[in-house]
């Protein structure tokens, strides 16, 4: 059954290519049910079932940028080398494994590849049934994973395979926010600051940045709904579209809705330095700022989630700025 989930980037296949594409990366078996995830908003997901019970997962790019940021021309590429990192260099990350990538689009309009079907449940809409030990377990399981991801390191920073590379943490930030304002600026977006004011800050607060001097592996988006538990277990963290490398404190849970102490336990560390604090101001500030360009290449039907963004990036602008 494939059913339907909207968004501007997803590149909905049929049933019939789906077999097809399937067929090339498991010529010896055949396929029994095919379903279609409907969680996210950008690549589009389906399940696929073999006639012996085996099940993977078919994720399949849009066609070039349809729907997509200037800051989500890799996504399909950074997530197979992310997750391949993770198997060959922290086989303790939950991580689905890669089984098939094709990247050559003769066969499909996007990229695609097949990855493990992970056991599990998402642990975002379980959140409010959690025991207490429960939650400190898996929120003590969450830091931890950020914090062996995190020990894959790399000689440069960047974007995860995307042929971006820098000498600096400050380089790759400087790209990130210079893209996302860059595209709200040519849709005329109304940022409530000047791209111009952001990137000259931003330049201000260089040797913030520059006391960061090792690249770490970063997922960047290890939130609930990225998260398949079982029990107080993590059995999967998927998603790894966004993989940076960069700094561990770009990451999610350190955001200012997210610093809960299990997670902080987990990952070990509680206490922040000024530096980190003003990095981690700036990171709030690029969430919310790609959070708003959401609106536009999303093509959502109304401007709640662009405005309250919108008030949020500005709280952050505030605080940076006294």
């Amino acid at each position: 059954m494939i059913s339907t989930a909207d968004s501007a980037s997803k590149n909905k296949l049929s049933e019939e290519k789906i077999r097809e594409l399937f067929n090339i990366a498991f010529p010896e078996r055949e396929v029994s049910e095919i379903e279609e995830l409907t969680a996210g908003m950008c690549n589009a997901l389906y399940v696929v079932t073999m006639t012996d019970g085996f099940r993977t997962v078919l994720k399949v790019s849009s066609p070039g940028m349809v729907g997509k940021a200037s800051n989500e021309q890799w996504l399909i590429e950074s997530e197979t080398a992310a997750m391949r990192l993770i198997a060959e260099r922290a086989p303790e990350v939950p991580a689905p494994k890669v089984l098939f990538y094709d990247d050559n689009m003769t066969r499909c309009s996007g990229k695609y590849f097949f990855m493990e079907f992970v056991e599990g449940d998402l642990m975002a809409p379980l959140r409010k049934t959690f025991t207490k030990e429960q939650s400190k377990a898996l929120y003590t399981a969450m830091g931890r994973a950020v914090r062996d991801i995190g020990k894959i390191k790399n000689g440069f920073f960047g974007i995860v395979n995307s042929g971006i590379e820098f000498d600096s943490l400050y380089g790759v930030v400087n790209q990130l926010i210079g893209n996302v304002t860059g595209d709200m600026e040519r849709c005329g977006a109304d940022m409530g600051v000047t791209r111009d004011e952001i990137l000259a800050q931003l330049l201000a607060d260089k040797p913030y940045f520059d006391e960061v001097t090792e690249a770490s592996l970063v997922h960047f988006d290890i939130w609930e709904n990225n998260i398949l538990i079982q029990g107080d277990e993590i059995t999967g963290i998927i998603d790894w579209e966004r993989a940076l490398w960069a700094e561990p404190l770009m990451e999610d849970r350190f955001r200012s809705y997210g610093m809960n102490p299990d997670f902080l336990e987990g990952f070990g560390q509680t206490e922040f330095s000024e530096s980190e604090q003003r990095r981690l101001t700036w990171y709030n500030i690029w969430i919310n700022l790609a959070f708003m360009g959401e609106h536009f290449t999303r093509k959502y039907d109304t401007e709640e989630d662009y405005r309250r963004n919108r008030a949020r990036m500005l709280e952050f602008w505030e605080k940076l700025k006294k």
